[in-house]
């Protein structure tokens, strides 16, 4: 198996990375406590060099030792303070970006997902915006006090001689110029590191959801290879920007230091010409050391920038993204009544792939419809439209005879039951998956009830824990018609008028598949199901079968209808039986 080499995402813009931060939601009061503690010690370090350099000069008067011990000790007070102060407001600020991120990837409209494998975005959550919002509190409470203590600095140092403060500013302009070159490499490395670990943070969760069938195949090898290419491919990028990074740091020192050599040879050359006191050199010297690592960092602080920028993409692309609104107030209200669903010249695409081409037909209330077809003939995608998961490209689905997207969606999706074709189950407890989205109070009676009707009782009664047995990631500790027995008690505790099931059998044996199929009949009675299957066998009960052909209505009706009036299901149900005697 050869992996695909990533695509590298566009560059995302300003606009969208202050959008990131500002929907963060950063806790300002702790950015504005370590920033005020922060000029504080701005101001403490401005006048260490001045306060002290009378003691370094060689003067032991006890104003000079007592003003030298009241800075320093003072300066390491404030700068503790600080510490903890930043520490607070970078940590909250981190905790309040994830969950506003995590929220925003479950409002996102599904269509954002279908090119976005939401396993690799999830390292946005974690990695990306981390590392991105750290550094956004970083700069927004250290860059003002940098740019205040050159001020100052520069300030004081040109009250000694101006030559002073040429020698520290003309080399400004080069790491500016230097910075901005290699920001744009920066930027390169950085977003290349970001994707990937978001390809191996997708590549190892798709693998471990589906360690069963690695092992199956004896693949292990294979995949570890795999896994070792995607690991590499991760190494590089960080290796790439180790190397610029090592580049830019030793390069930077280069120039800090004929920076500092010129200084002090200038320094000397006044202090000779008794254009400046031992004092003032002394000083001069202290401020030199500080201010051009404050300077250099300042103009790094672009490169930090950079960074950031690059950091932030995924998160961007993210808020980007269409969302759904849930809390939406619709135009119309639910029916309370006559909630016939009605599909009417209905036309969807997925992008330029037709799925549905005018389709039209009609679920009455309370009656059992079959959506049946070949693979790709929009059964699914009619499941997915129905729940508002996309919108038509041309028509309307009708409940009641109101039109869904007019109304309130949170309200409109509580109608509805969904059991997907791979029906999924969180790791927790048997409680915990039965109550998952039910939205009330539920005792364990009703909770009992319920799986005696949809047949899971006996499988709770024989665990030692009951209700609160474990279950694994995913529902690996039970078998496929547990977990759709599992599914449908929940769905029975939500209590939705409609049920929609995906496939509900596709992963079961026969004698399980007629189970879960009774279960269903049994458990819903007198609602409305809507129901996408391949078996036909359990088309002979339902009220209605629908046929799709490559997203055409091609034929609706009853069993023994279709089957004397529609050429394809004849030939399904022909199929169908061909492979069961091939079996048999």
């Amino acid at each position: 198996m050869k992996i695909k080499k990533r695509e590298r995402n566009p560059e995302v813009s300003w606009k969208s990375v202050f959008q990131v931060v500002k929907r963060s939601k950063l806790p300002w009061l702790w950015v504005a406590l370590a920033f005020g503690v922060n000029l504080i010690q701005t101001e403490l370090l401005v006048r260490i060099p001045t306060s002290t350099s009378a003691l370094l000069g060689g003067s032991l008067e006890a104003s000079a030792l007592r003003d030298t011990i009241f800075y320093y000790v003072s300066y390491a007070i404030v700068l503790t303070i600080w510490n903890l102060l930043f520490a607070q407001a970078s940590c909250l600020a981190v905790k309040r970006a994830r969950d506003n991120l995590w929220g925003k990837m479950l409002r996102v409209h599904m269509s954002f997902y279908d090119g976005n494998d939401p396993a690799e975005l999830m390292s946005a959550v974690n990695s990306d915006i981390s590392y991105g919002i750290d550094q956004t509190t970083y700069l927004m409470i250290y860059l003002i006090p940098e740019l205040y203590y050159v001020y100052r600095a520069t300030r004081t140092i040109g009250n000694y001689h101006w030559l002073l403060v040429v020698g520290i500013v003309v080399f400004v302009p080069i790491k500016y110029v230097y910075s901005v070159i290699v920001g744009k490499i920066f930027y390169k490395a950085e977003a290349g590191i970001y994707e990937e670990i978001g390809g191996l943070t997708g590549y190892l969760a798709e693998r471990v959801r589906n360690l069963p069938l690695i092992k199956t195949f004896t693949n292990e090898k294979r995949e570890r290879e795999n896994g070792r290419r995607t690991v590499d491919r991760l190494v590089r990028a960080n290796m790439k920007e180790v190397k610029v990074g090592a580049a830019s740091s030793a390069m930077i020192q280069v120039i800090d230091f004929v920076q500092q050599f010129l200084l002090i040879v200038l320094g000397v050359v006044l202090l000779q010409q008794k254009k400046i006191t031992m004092t003032q050199w002394v000083a001069f010297f202290l401020f030199s050391q500080e201010l051009t690592n404050t300077m250099s960092h300042v103009v790094n602080e672009w490169l930090a920038i950079k960074m950031v920028k690059a950091s932030l993409c995924r998160a961007a692309k993210i808020y980007d993204a269409p969302e759904e609104d849930l809390e939406a107030p619709g135009d119309e209200p639910i029916p309370e009544t006559g909630r016939d669903v009605a599909f009417d010249s209905v036309t969807f695409a997925y992008g330029d792939k037709p799925a549905l081409r005018d389709v039209s037909f009609t679920v009455p209330e309370g009656q059992t419809v079959a959506i049946v077809g070949l693979c790709g003939s929009g059964k699914t995608t009619s499941l997915n439209l129905l729940e508002r998961f996309y919108r038509p490209d041309g028509g309307q689905i009708t409940m009641g005879g109101v039109n869904i997207g007019r109304m309130p969606l949170d309200k409109y999706r509580r109608c509805f039951s969904y059991v997907q074709q791979r029906p999924e189950i969180f790791s927790g407890t048997v409680r915990e998956a039965l109550t998952y989205g039910v939205g009330r109070e539920v005792t364990d009676g009703e909770l009992m009830e319920a799986a005696r009707i949809t047949g899971i009782a006996d499988y709770i009664e024989k665990q030692p824990q009951g209700l609160d047995t474990p279950i694994a990631p995913s529902g690996g500790s039970l078998s496929g018609g547990q977990i759709q027995r599992l599914v449908l008690a929940r769905e029975f505790l939500r209590g939705a008028d409609v049920l929609l099931l995906d496939e509900p059998t596709s992963a079961l044996d026969a004698q399980t598949a007629r189970g879960v199929q009774d279960a269903v009949l049994n458990t819903f009675s007198g609602k409305t199901i809507i129901m996408v299957t391949h078996d036909l066998n359990l088309t002979r009960s339902v009220d209605k079968i629908v046929v799709l052909e490559d997203g055409e209505l091609v034929g609706q009706g009853t069993y023994d209808s279709l089957m004397a009036a529609c050429p394809l299901f004849g030939e399904m149900v022909a199929a169908q039986a061909r492979e069961r005697e091939a079996e048999a």
